[in-house]
This record gives C-alpha cells, sequence and structure tokens, in this order.
C-alpha cells in the first residue's frame, strides 16, 4: 500500500478511470486490484472531493472571508498603497470581530500560512509611477482669463502673497535655529571642558591626599626636631614592637612554665620567685 497521501491519490484517480468504463462497477474490486482504501475510492466515486480539493479544518476565516481579505488587499494595491503584515492581521481581525464578537484572538501561525496559500501577497514588486501626470499650473495660467474667472485669479493673488510672506518668515526662523544650535554648540563645548577641569583637580586631589596621609590643613607646626628627638622615638618603638613580641609568644610561655615546674619538682629542685 502506498505510503503518502499524494501516491493515494494517484493510484484513485486511475481507480475512478477504471470503474468509469465498467457497466457495472466494483469498487470493493478495484480498490482491492489497486490497494487503495475502500473509504477513500469510495467517497469522490458518489461526488464528494478529494482529499486536496476540500477545505482545511480548524481555519479561521471562511471562504467567502478570505475572499474579501484578499480583494481588500487587492484594492489597496491598485491605489499604490502596498498593505504590510500587521495590517494584514488587523484586517482578519476585524473580519472576525464583526461576524463574532468573542472570536479568539490570531495566532502567530495564522499569517505565515496565509501567505502560504497566496504567494503572490508574500512579495509585492513596487510598481512604476505614471510620469504622464498632468503638470501643475503656473502663475501665468492661474492669471490667464481664458481659463480662470476674476474671483479665481484673486484668489490665486492672495495665495501667491501668503507663500511669499511665509517664505520671509521661514528664512528668519531658519537664521534663529541657526544661531540658537551655534549657542548651544559653545555651551556644549563650555560645559564640557568645566567637566574636565572638575575632573583633573578630584584626580590631583586624590593623588596628593594618597601621598602625605592627610591633607596639609591636618599638619601643625612643631619646631625642628633633633637627633636625640628621632632616637628617643625609634627606642619608643622599638620597645613598643618588643612589647608586641612578648604578647604573641605568652601562651607559648606559659605552656613552657608549667613543663618546666613540672621537670623541677620531679628532680627536686626548686624555683626563686
Amino acid at each position: 500500500m502506498p505510503h503518502t497521501n499524494k501516491e493515494i491519490e494517484e493510484l484513485i484517480e486511475k481507480a475512478l478511470e477504471k470503474l468509469h468504463t465498467q457497466s457495472r462497477p466494483n469498487i470493493s474490486k478495484v480498490a482491492r486490484e489497486l490497494d487503495v482504501p475502500y473509504q477513500r475510492l469510495r467517497s469522490p466515486y458518489r461526488g464528494k472531493k478529494s482529499l486536496f480539493e476540500r477545505e482545511p479544518n480548524g481555519r479561521k476565516l471562511d471562504p467567502a472571508q478570505e475572499k474579501a481579505l484578499c480583494g481588500w488587499i487587492d484594492y489597496n494595491d491598485s491605489l499604490g498603497l502596498p498593505v504590510k503584515r500587521t495590517q494584514i492581521v488587523a484586517a482578519a481581525t476585524s473580519i472576525l470581530k464583526l461576524a463574532n464578537p468573542s472570536s479568539p484572538p490570531l495566532s502567530e501561525k495564522w499569517l505565515k500560512r496565509f501567505l502560504q496559500r497566496h504567494p503572490k501577497y508574500n512579495i509585492r514588486r513596487r510598481k512604476s509611477l505614471d510620469i504622464e501626470l498632468p503638470e501643475s499650473p503656473s502663475t501665468n495660467s492661474s492669471n490667464s482669463t481664458n481659463i480662470s474667472t476674476p474671483k479665481t485669479i484673486q484668489r490665486f493673488q492672495r495665495l501667491e502673497s501668503r507663500l511669499l510672506t511665509l517664505k520671509k518668515d521661514i528664512s528668519h526662523y531658519e537664521n534663529i535655529v541657526k544661531k540658537l544650535s551655534k549657542g548651544a554648540q559653545s555651551c556644549a563645548y563650555q560645559l564640557e571642558e568645566t567637566h574636565r577641569e572638575i575632573e583633573t583637580s578630584k584626580a590631583a586631589t586624590a593623588a596628593r591626599n594618597a601621598r602625605y596621609g592627610v591633607s596639609r590643613t591636618g599638619f601643625r607646626s612643631r619646631g625642628i626636631i633633633s637627633s636625640a628627638n628621632v632616637a628617643k622615638m625609634k627606642r619608643d618603638k622599638q620597645k613598643l614592637t618588643d612589647l608586641e613580641a612578648i604578647d604573641k609568644l605568652r601562651p607559648q610561655w606559659k605552656k613552657v612554665m608549667i613543663e618546666l615546674k613540672r621537670h623541677c619538682r620531679q628532680s627536686g629542685r626548686r624555683l626563686k620567685r
């Protein structure tokens, strides 16, 4: 038996041709001969659509709604307004809402399947513009009495004067904007320079504090230090160092003294305090 639906449909087409040539068609016999499912052969023989001709189940839009959506896309394309993908989804959602306000939203894969069914909407080439457009009327043609009434001529003259006034105002505003832009650039440059100087000053202060430990305002004048004072300061520092070493050795010294006393008692010796 064939495995794919395409192979089965091809065999069904051959079986239908064979059945139409028989005076007394026997569906089950032909199905056994060509090794096709009986029900799959019986349905198209009775006039039902085949698997590939039937509308698939689970589509959001029915054929009429999908045809309306395609017509809307073609109409916008004829006007030179190509439709984006988000607009296609929005239009399909609005069609569903008109039919049923409580319809579920479209899934993310709906647009992909829609474009697979209609590949012509997937890539739309840009159409060339019509170069034979009518020319815009000039000032002379607007003042011509052959095609214009006096009111129309006055109206065009008023519009022309307004446009000239607006052109002068626009040039004035352009100069103001240029000046403001130039001033803003200079202010930004000065602000950047000030920020750089502040950062340099902070870095110098931090380096000086790291070098001397404290700021210069922390020192007080105490006169000249002699060599005797320096020697005394060294002796005091050495004493502190010795005391710290003794304190570190004190726990070990206690253990040694206990062992020494026990040894003296065992040997009969006495320690002087």
